[in-house]
Order: C-alpha cells, then sequence, then structure tokens
C-alpha cells in the first residue's frame, strides 16, 4: 500500500488498451421510441434551388474560400480568409442565397491583401455599420448587374438601419458607396477575366 506524497516509480506496469464492441441500430429498425426519433429533419427536406449561371461564375472565380455548413449564420472571417454560409438547400431561393453570399464577398473584399479595409470594428461601432453599408451597398450593385432588382428592396430597409446607426450622415453612405463600388468592381473582374479565359 501506497503511503501519501510515496513515489510510484519503483511499481513496474503497462497500460493496455482493449476492444469493446456496441451493438447501433438505425431509428428506421427501432420500434416504440417518442414520436421526435421519426420525424425527418427539417433540413433533410431541403431541396436545392435552381442556379444562375451567371451567379455561380462570379463566385467560382473570385476563388474565395467558402464553408457550407448547415445553421443560421453567415460571416466572414478575417483571421482564415474564409466565408461560412448556410447550405444552399437552407435559402428559400436563389435570390436570398446569392444575396447573402454577395454580402459576404463584400466583406471578404476588404481584406489586407485585397481592398484593406478596417475589418475588425466591434458591433454597433460606427466603423461597424459602415463596413455593413460596404457590404449591402456591394451586393446592391451586383444584384442589379445580375438582373435580381426585387432583392434591392430588401438591401434598401438593411442599409436604413445601418444609417440609423451613423445618425444619417451623409458622408458616410457617400463613402461607403464608393468603396462598395470598387468592392463590386473587384469582385466582377474576377469573373471578366475567367470569361476571356473562356473565349
Amino acid at each position: 500500500m501506497l503511503k501519501a506524497g510515496q513515489s510510484i516509480e519503483h511499481i513496474d506496469y503497462q497500460k493496455r488498451g482493449y476492444l469493446k464492441s456496441y451493438t447501433v441500430f438505425n431509428i428506421s429498425q427501432i420500434e416504440n421510441l417518442p414520436e421526435d426519433f421519426y420525424k425527418i429533419a427539417e433540413l433533410e427536406k431541403l431541396t436545392d434551388f435552381e442556379q444562375n449561371e451567371r451567379a455561380e461564375l462570379l463566385i467560382k472565380s473570385t476563388k474565395a474560400k467558402i464553408d457550407f455548413v448547415a445553421g443560421n449564420s453567415a460571416f466572414y472571417t478575417p483571421g482564415t480568409d474564409t466565408i461560412l454560409l448556410p447550405e444552399r438547400r437552407q435559402f428559400k431561393n436563389d435570390v436570398s442565397f446569392y444575396g447573402v453570399a454577395f454580402h459576404e464577398l463584400g466583406h471578404w473584399t476588404g481584406h489586407k491583401t485585397r481592398l484593406d479595409r478596417e475589418l475588425k470594428a466591434r458591433f454597433g461601432t460606427k466603423e461597424y455599420a459602415f463596413e455593413e453599408l460596404i457590404a449591402e451597398l456591394n451586393t446592391a450593385y451586383i444584384n442589379a448587374y445580375l438582373g435580381y432588382e426585387s432583392r434591392i428592396t430588401d438591401n434598401v430597409s438593411y442599409i436604413n438601419s445601418w444609417l440609423a446607426v451613423m445618425k444619417n450622415d451623409k458622408k458616410f453612405i457617400v463613402s461607403a458607396a464608393a468603396q462598395a463600388q470598387k468592392a463590386s468592381d473587384f469582385i466582377l473582374d474576377f469573373s471578366k477575366v475567367e470569361e476571356l479565359e473562356l473565349a
């Protein structure tokens, strides 16, 4: 028997692993479980929307790193230079998917290796609102380019919410519009190069 504080170095012991097996069943093979277990997950019922060829070319030509994850969040992470989007089938249609994708690509253009904008502002600050305006105006410009005019009304309400944070300072909207134009031109230039290579 060991005493408190006594060393165990003199004991010769070996660690040994062992296999343990478990029997696993598919839920469809089990009876009398609560009803919730048999419901098909909502995500599994969803289907992909028809893709817009021009929008897909725009996204693909940027070569941005985009991860698709089941969930309700979409964001751009400057540190890893990665865009995270919900799975395509979670969007009700192409317009809503491309709106979110181009918003995040708008943020992506601000990376220090691209248009080099300040991307580390805290939520609720003027700087954060300014970047959100840029991303959303970028989306509106690209929506117009793709012919998604109906989506632009959604852009306007979102833009208005960020303008309120900036107390409707007109200088900010003019400056944000100029930055958004640079962002959308930056994204569109990728596809023009790819179109020339395909021609």
